[in-house]
């Protein structure tokens, strides 16, 4: 990989003669006509294969894609089509094509095409991501297809791709598949030295101008802020393109409200890394709330008991901004004072007086721009309505705002959902958490995602299965994982997920597949399910898997399927399917007949081992009961517990191998498992807990030889 950083106007240098075709429709392949802020971000070249039609811009979530995609499309006069508006499919892009130049205009067409063929005219294709949601990878690999054959033999690139990381790496593969030249550049995270000409440009952007004194205050927020993130990689903070956003929407409400920065300095009362988008935001909500002292300095007078005090002293509070804000969106503009029930306890002449400050003030708020909520904002919005009971009445509304602009959640939703939360996750919210991690993924890495119980520090401690957690793991640094979650509901409660790629879910309970906000379908990619009880009740589920990709389904006790629930396997096919040896669900379930499988044998013949996936599985259930802390000394577990739960098959076979091999050993009334034989055999957790077989293959080779002494 090429370490140089671009700019974007390197990159894209042949595009500065193109000219904007004149269409009959702009719905689809839309025009740009208005250039919104736009900041040029870094750009790092990643692979280049072959000359051809695709240019592909990837980054993480909340970097600044659609804002790119938007730029590029304005500056260099090219046409911008949000994949996920509608679902694609092989005959999207011709189909679009003759409804914008004039259906029957058959010889217009020829010279669209022409035209991209020849570099006069580009196309950007933005929000490969959501668009996959509604499409599926099929409908987006056969809309490539579609576009690279059309453009095949193109002079140049005139098609430009955007997606986040893990989306790219799909793109990329599907072009390779097909032959198709491609190019990918990645955006980088903006550099903490540029967060400052960020806002200062963006100020300008707002015709604010600014003194050098205010622009040394800004720098040392910048600074501020920097010295609490500390080691922590400040540039994946401050980088963050709607980060910035924040903090320059910061600024520039305190410049409308003075001529100083000084209040500025509220900001820096925080104190600690820990959820500090959210803390700003916090932040943010508390200055709007200071905008109205001055009506509550003026009718504070008027009430006597404490009840009716304390009502004047919360006017604005965050709750009341928050539910006052999403009427406001809701409801077009409306703004009522009987909006929020405690302003009843007013006076009617307050009220008045009330609805005249509101009149003024929420139009204005912070989080609106042209009176809508600002991009940044929504998904702390989100958040807030997923959690915060006072906004619950919103949620639906919210939800159909969401699905109108399609924009899967980033680092800020993470960031606020977790602070409200206290680091939990409900059991139907997981969709959200898991694909706002995933939004941090960087080129060359792999998020992983585990859901299963964790036991507490104490060994003496009640078992602790029903105490759930989701782990999610980054392939750059697998013996470390990145975020522990606590999944916050009674242990008979349901999981729900709508969507399981690089995933693995292994718990005693319900597990339901369902569809989500954002898609109509279930996908399953690259991923384990291991539970009691499975209900499909997604209207298609979608088991896909591409090159060495696997997906391992084992059910220990029922499977249920909702009326019309769909079940499509897909891609390279490599499934394995575990399920209760009942007639009845193997009917139920006949799509996956040509999939099963036993993971936990419980016998072997003398002529044959274990497979290496029936080793792996076991090595799972054996480790996977020992607590995952380190703090100096081994793991460990009950010898009872282990026992009783791996005393046959497979389980029993692999828990004799690794006590013989002193890889688990008595300690008392314990077994601990020696985490140095285990770095020596080549085990680690992140490779048993996704069921990784290359990564374990010298720990198999050692139990072959076992299984031959022992066994045979």
């Amino acid at each position: 990989m090429d370490t140089q950083e671009y700019s974007v106007a390197t990159v894209l240098s042949s595009f500065s003669h193109c000219e904007l075709p004149n269409l009959t429709d702009y719905s689809v392949l839309n025009k740009v006509d208005s250039e919104e802020f736009f900041f040029d971000p870094p750009l790092k070249l990643h692979e280049h294969l072959q000359s051809g039609p695709f240019i592909l811009i990837s980054s993480p979530g909340a970097v600044g894609k659609t804002t790119l995609a938007k730029h590029i499309a304005y500056k260099y006069h090219g046409l911008y089509w949000n994949t996920a508006a509608k679902r694609v499919s092989g005959t999207a892009f011709a189909g679009e094509v003759a409804h914008a130049v004039g259906i029957g205009k058959g010889q217009q067409q020829d010279l669209f095409y022409e035209n991209l063929k020849s570099g006069k005219s580009f196309v950007v294709l933005d929000a490969f991501d959501e668009a996959a949601l509604i499409s599926q990878h099929e409908g987006i690999e056969s809309f490539l297809e579609e576009i690279g054959s059309i453009l095949r033999d193109s002079s140049g690139p005139s098609i430009i791709l955007t997606a986040r990381t893990e989306m790219a790496e799909f793109l990329l593969k599907t072009c390779q598949k097909y032959g198709f030249g491609i190019t990918h550049y990645s955006i980088e995270y903006f550099h903490e030295a540029s967060a400052s000409e960020f806002i200062y440009q963006y100020l300008s952007y707002q015709k604010r101008n600014i003194t050098a004194a205010q622009k040394t205050e800004i720098q040392k927020y910048i600074d501020h802020i920097a010295s609490i993130i500390g080691n922590n990689q400040p540039r994946t903070f401050i980088g963050y393109a709607q980060v910035l956003r924040i903090l320059a929407r910061q600024v520039e409400d305190v410049l409308n409200s003075s001529d100083d920065l000084d209040s500025l300095r509220l900001s820096m009362k925080v104190n600690s890394s820990s959820h500090l988008i959210y803390s700003i935001i916090q932040e943010l909500l508390l200055r709007e709330q200071k905008k109205l002292d001055y009506l509550k300095d003026r009718i504070l007078p008027h009430y006597k008991d404490p009840e009716s005090i304390q009502v004047v002293k919360n006017l604005y509070s965050k709750d009341e901004q928050l539910l006052r804000l999403m009427s406001f969106i809701t409801f077009n503009g409306a703004i009522s004072v009987s909006d929020y029930d405690a302003c009843s306890k007013l006076l009617q002449e307050d009220q008045k007086l009330y609805q005249e400050a509101l009149n003024s003030w929420l139009p204005q708020h912070v989080f609106l721009q042209e009176r809508t909520v600002m991009p940044i904002f929504k998904e702390y919005l989100l958040a807030e309505t997923l959690l915060n009971p006072s906004l619950e009445i919103f949620s639906d509304v919210n939800d159909s705002s969401i699905r109108s602009q399609i924009k899967l959640p980033s680092r800020v939703f993470l960031d606020c959902y977790l602070a409200i939360s206290k680091n939990t996750v409900q059991g139907d919210h997981i969709f959200y958490i898991d694909v706002a991690y995933l939004s941090q993924t960087t080129v060359n890495q792999k998020t992983l995602c585990d859901i299963g119980p964790l036991e507490s520090d104490d060994i003496d401690d009640a078992d602790a299965d029903s105490n759930l957690y989701l782990t999610f793991t980054d392939s750059l640094t697998p013996n470390k994982p990145a975020l522990q979650v606590r999944i916050c509901q009674d242990s008979n409660k349901p999981i729900y997920l709508n969507r399981l790629e690089n995933m693995s879910v292994n718990f005693d309970g319900r597990l339901i597949l369902k569809c989500g906000l954002f898609s109509d379908h279930v996908s399953i990619r690259n991923s384990t399910i291991e539970c009691d009880t499975l209900e499909l009740a997604g209207s298609e589920i979608v088991c896909e898997t591409y090159n060495a990709e696997e997906n391992r389904i084992i059910i220990h006790s029922n499977v249920t399927r909702a009326p019309g629930c769909k079940i499509i396997v897909r891609g390279t096919k490599n499934v394995k399917i575990d399920i209760p040896p009942q007639k009845e669900l193997k009917q139920l379930l006949y799509e996956f007949s040509a999939y099963w499988y036993s993971f936990d044998s419980i016998s072997v013949s003398t002529s044959e081992h274990d497979a290496i996936e029936q080793f792996v599985y076991g090595l799972k259930k054996v480790l996977e009961q020992f607590k995952v802390d380190k703090y100096g000394d081994d793991p460990a577990k009950f010898k009872d517990k282990i026992d009783a739960r791996c005393h046959t098959g497979v389980k029993s076979r692999v828990l004799n191998f690794l006590k013989d091999r002193n890889i688990v050993y008595e300690d008392d009334y314990v077994y601990k498992c020696s985490l140095h034989l285990m770095d020596e055999y080549g085990i680690n957790r992140t490779a048993y807990i996704q069921q990784n077989c290359s990564n374990l293959s010298l720990a198999y080779n050692r139990y072959i030889e076992w299984f031959d002494q022992n066994i045979k």
